[in-house]
């Protein structure tokens, strides 16, 4: 039972590994979306982005 948990283990991050390589060979468009029509630069500082991961966290831990 242990060795087919680990076959199954293994199998999911290379099928991960394969296709976040893929993802990152097709292109950036999504990145490009987010950096630079999504937001403006100046209202993104280091206090939002904290709080974001922050909020992210609690809601998280709450749902």
């Amino acid at each position: 039972m242990l060795t087919l948990l680990i076959i199954v283990i293994v199998t999911a991050l290379i099928f991960d590994f394969i296709n976040n390589f893929i993802g990152a060979i097709m292109g950036t468009a999504v990145a490009k979306t987010i950096a630079g029509d999504f937001t403006d630069a100046v209202l993104v500082t280091q206090t939002v982005v904290l709080s974001a991961l922050v909020g992210a966290i609690v809601w998280n831990l709450i749902t």
